[in-house]
């Protein structure tokens, strides 16, 4: 009986620990769905398309089911694509429902068709942009079904191996007597270590051990507990390494991941034990320190952190010296939780980096301001394009000698419901930032083509079309692609089509322009080369692309009248284009004196306000329809600073 009684204990504690090891994986994956999916919900500026592309790219490379979801449970991006748009069924639950009403997180099993044998799913919701508190305009539902199989099948041998000592030992006790049974039983506590060891790796990154983001938000709430109740101060420090890119893309990953693993070593070990620090993800970490008063100790820990970030590493054969750029929040001062106090550090930390890296900066109201503007702005501009906000205006070239247009640059205008004209030195460097200027690119492109076939198609004689090409629109992989399919949807002649790239653009990485270049030309494609003489200007340069235009400058033609420099800086690239059989355009032409000038000096083509602003295309087909332009001047000019186009009329003022 005593025996029996062994073996019975044996067999219950071996159905413990597996039980438990369970429920690890369980935790753990519900940590890594929830994260996963929040991650989804936190983007709510992304447009359809890109939200779609998002979530199937989630699904092809992570094998993860995410369905986002409105307000009214229907499904608007779906790693099914053919669900998209339909009502999400959560069965005899509600807890989607609860969840777009209370915006609380939830945790539930699917069962329907789809899923018989019920489906783990978590809810989280979506709020609207620049707010976590605001109203939910949705949710996001992920499946962690397979999370939950991967965590298993990855401790399967350990719960083999419980459950095989298990029945191992109740057999051994029924044979050998209470004296082994006891020695299995230490066995199965050290199987229980293991267990424990499955719940650590669910909460610490495993490429530096240090705590994740998961974990640490669970000690900053218990720190932030116990701040209040002592009423002591507690700060959060984001810190990101400076220019760690760099690194990764010169000497690799494996090269990345070894600097990743030693920062994290400097960091622990220039904090206290009651300190906390985590790593966020890439190379971001952050810090918890707690119990400091006032703001010069967290500077002294700053300046610590940031001399223990910056000693000399050596990885392979090359020597580096990483900086950082830290940002600091505190309770309660800069905010009372966790949210709060992570966003307002971040913050910070961009501040430090906008003032030259390598240094910190406490969080100030003043930064949130204009964080808070940028994100709206941002925002702003990612729905502007599906909102058709954007207008593309063109303005004239004209012969330099017959005053005759030749034709026209397009030039993207944004109308702003509630800012009116944004100016495009404002927008544009935003839309380069964030990526956005290639689908905004694409979309100029395309109706840049479409309104010259449409003036073609009224009979009009054909005018060259320029379009500029951005940095990041012209090293994108689909550019090619793309004006292909602009040229074919519109019908549009080749020979007609100008894009328009700069020096620097060229220079960046010179053999693949090149390469980009050629392709161009085999379609028939002409190549202007804008803003000259800023940059790398050289006649080897000029002869290295196929280039048909180069465009003075108008920081030339500004003062082209007065200043014998910037006349000799002008005489010498229409030498030098013509020399190279191309074509040159001035820009910024706004006085009769700069026109005679170009005029006397051979240049070919001249652009600026002295003719037209850029004007909607209506103007532009006011204007082909009185030729022969019959508004002569005593220069012979067809219209002068005299017959500019006014804001309201398209036709050229008497």
């Amino acid at each position: 009986m005593a025996f029996a009684a062994a073996s019975a204990v044996v067999l219950v504690f071996t159905g413990i620990v597996i039980e438990f090891q369970l429920n690890a994986v369980e935790r753990g994956a519900r940590v890594e769905a929830r994260d996963l999916a929040r991650a989804v919900a936190f983007d709510v500026a992304l447009g359809s398309e890109r939200l779609q592309q998002y979530v199937e790219g989630l699904h092809k490379l992570y094998g993860r089911d995410i369905v986002v979801l409105d307000a009214q449970q229907r499904s608007i991006a779906d790693a099914d694509p053919t669900e998209v748009g339909s009502v999400f069924d959560d069965g005899d639950g509600d807890d989607v429902a609860r969840t777009l009403k209370d915006g609380q997180v939830r945790y539930f099993v699917e069962r329907n068709s789809y899923h018989p044998d019920g489906a783990k799913q978590v809810v989280v919701p979506r709020r609207e942009v620049g707010g976590t508190n605001g109203p939910v305009v949705g949710a996001v539902i992920l499946e962690y079904t397979q999370i939950v199989q991967e965590l298993r099948d990855a401790v399967a041998w350990q719960i083999y191996a419980v459950g095989g000592a298990g029945a191992l030992g109740a057999v051994l006790v029924a044979l050998l007597g209470v004296k082994l049974s006891r020695s299995l039983l230490l066995r199965l506590e050290g199987e229980k270590e293991a267990a424990l060891q499955i719940e650590h790796l669910a909460f610490h990154d495993k490429l530096t051990g240090l705590s994740n983001r998961g974990m640490f938000s669970r000690v900053l709430d218990r720190g932030l507990k116990q701040a209040k109740r002592d009423a002591r101060q507690l700060a959060v420090f984001f810190v990101d390494l400076d220019r760690f890119k760099n690194i990764n893309d010169t000497l690799g990953h494996e090269a990345g991941d070894l600097l990743l693993k030693e920062m994290a070593t400097r960091l622990q070990s220039c904090l206290r034990e009651s300190d906390c620090v985590a790593r966020l993800g890439g190379d971001e970490f952050v810090i918890m320190v707690p119990g400091l008063i006032g703001v010069e100790p967290l500077a002294a820990v700053a300046h610590k952190v940031l001399a223990a970030i910056s000693r000399s590493l050596t990885l392979g054969d090359h020597e580096f010296h990483v900086t950082a750029s830290i940002g600091i929040s505190v309770y309660p001062t800069d905010g009372e939780d966790e949210r709060v106090l992570m966003k307002n550090a971040d913050i910070a930390m961009y501040q430090a980096k906008e003032d030259g890296k390598n240094t910190f900066k406490f969080y100030s109201a003043e930064f949130n301001t204009h964080s808070v503007e940028k994100l709206a702005f941002e925002s702003s501009l990612r729905r502007a394009l599906d909102a058709q906000q954007f207008r593309v205006h063109y303005q004239p070239k004209v012969d330099c000698q017959t005053n005759r247009m030749t034709g026209v640059e397009a030039l993207v205008r944004w109308d702003h419901p509630d800012l009116g004209n944004v100016p495009p030195g404002k927008f544009i460097p935003v839309a380069e930032e964030n990526g956005m200027i290639v689908e905004l690119g694409r979309w100029v492109l395309n109706m840049a083509c479409r309104q010259h076939v449409s003036w073609r198609r009224l009979g009009y004689s054909p005018l060259r079309m320029s379009v500029n090409l951005s940095a990041r629109q012209f090293f994108d992989d689909g550019l090619l692609a793309d004006v292909r399919d602009a040229l074919v949807l519109s019908g549009m002649e080749p020979a007609f089509l100008e894009l328009e790239i700069t020096e620097s653009m060229l220079m960046r990485n010179a053999a693949k322009a090149n390469d980009v270049l050629v392709e161009f030309k085999k379609l028939g494609i002409r190549l202007s080369l804008d803003d000259f003489g800023t940059g790398y200007s050289s006649l080897s340069n000029l002869k290295r692309f196929p280039i048909d235009t180069i465009k003075v400058d108008r920081s030339f033609v500004r003062d082209l009248v007065t200043n014998e420099e910037d006349q000799a800086i002008t005489d010498a690239i229409i030498a030098m284009g013509k020399s190279l059989k191309m074509s040159i355009v001035a820009e910024g032409v706004e006085t009769e004196g700069q026109v005679a000038f170009l005029r006397e000096h051979d240049c070919d083509e001249l652009q600026g306000f002295f003719f037209s602003k850029a004007v909607p295309a209506s103007a532009i087909t006011d204007l082909l329809m009185a030729q022969p332009w019959a508004y002569p001047r005593d220069k012979g000019l067809v219209w002068g600073a005299d017959a500019r186009f006014s804001d309201s009329l398209a036709l050229p003022l008497a």
